[in-house]
């Protein structure tokens, strides 16, 4: 693979990545913390099972791409030469991906909620 198609992915996957945290950080904003909110306050807007049989985990699988990012914009915003790679970042970051256990057991459940 060519130098230029090889920085061109590296690209790609980066700004993938950051599109995919800034979705993230949208549902955790606009809906998350505001349902937990209501409820703390005694206001609840719907039941706190529902909140978090329905957005599981997902402020933790934020954190674990806040860090993907952040490794992601290194290499490939400051680090990147002719013969770098990702793929040592994702192996770097692999063990913080067993959130996603969680997430995937309760998707069921949290889609018959919905």
């Amino acid at each position: 693979m060519s130098e230029a198609r090889r920085f061109y992915i590296s690209k790609e996957v980066l700004s993938t990545e950051q599109t995919f945290v800034k979705t993230l950080k949208l549902i955790v904003d606009v809906f998350v913390r505001p349902l937990r909110a209501a409820i703390a306050e005694g206001k609840p807007i719907i039941k706190e099972r529902y909140v978090d049989l329905i957005f599981s985990n997902v402020e933790e699988i934020l954190e674990v791409h806040v860090g993907l990012l952040a490794l992601l914009e290194i290499r490939v915003e400051r680090q990147w030469n002719v013969q770098q790679e990702l793929g040592d970042v994702f192996l770097i970051a692999l063990p913080q991906f067993d959130v996603y256990d969680k997430y995937l057991r309760d998707h069921h459940n949290a889609i018959l909620t919905i």
